[in-house]
C-alpha cells in the first residue's frame, strides 16, 4: 500500500508546485504592476527632482516591504507544499525548473512588452529584474529549507 502512496504524493506535489509557483509569479507580477503604475502616475503629476527624491527614499522602501511580505507568504505556501513530496531531490529539481521557466517568462514579458523610451521604464525594469531573481532564489531556498524540516518528521 505504501508503494502506491509515495508516487501519488509525488505526482500531487508536481501538480501543486506548478500551480502554486505560477500563482506566486502571477501575484508578484500583479503587485509590481500596481506599484509601478502608481509611481508612473506620481511621476506625471510631480516635479521631476522631487519625484526622484521621493522614489529613492520612500518608493524603494515601499517596494522592498511589499516584496518582503510577498516573499514570506510564498515561503509559507512552498513550505507546506514541499512537505507533501516524499522525494527530496524531486522537490528541489521540480521547484527549480518551474521557477526558471516562470522567471524567464516574467522577465521576457517586462523587457519586451513595451518600448524602452524613457529612463524611468529602464530603471523600473532593472529593479523588477532584480526582484524577480530574488524571488526565484527565495522560492528555491524555501524548498530546500522545507526539505530539511521534513527530514525531521517522518511523513
Amino acid at each position: 500500500m505504501t508503494s502506491i502512496i509515495k508516487p501519488l504524493r509525488a505526482i500531487l506535489y508536481l501538480l501543486l508546485s506548478i500551480i502554486f509557483i505560477s500563482l506566486i509569479y502571477a501575484g508578484f507580477s500583479w503587485l509590481i504592476d500596481k506599484i509601478f503604475f502608481v509611481l508612473g502616475y506620481l511621476m506625471n503629476i510631480m516635479n521631476m527632482i522631487f519625484f526622484w527624491m521621493l522614489f529613492f527614499v520612500v518608493g524603494i522602501s515601499i517596494i522592498l516591504g511589499a516584496i518582503s511580505l510577498f516573499g514570506r507568504i510564498s515561503h509559507m505556501i512552498i513550505g507546506i507544499t514541499t512537505l507533501l513530496c516524499p522525494y527530496k531531490k524531486l522537490s528541489i529539481i521540480t521547484s527549480t525548473i518551474v521557477v526558471i521557466f516562470n522567471a524567464i517568462f516574467l522577465l521576457h514579458s517586462y523587457w519586451f512588452a513595451m518600448e524602452l523610451n524613457s529612463i524611468f521604464i529602464v530603471i523600473c525594469n532593472c529593479i523588477i529584474s532584480i526582484l524577480i531573481i530574488f524571488l526565484s532564489f527565495d522560492i528555491v531556498n524555501s524548498t530546500k529549507s522545507a526539505n530539511e524540516i521534513s527530514s525531521n518528521f517522518d511523513l
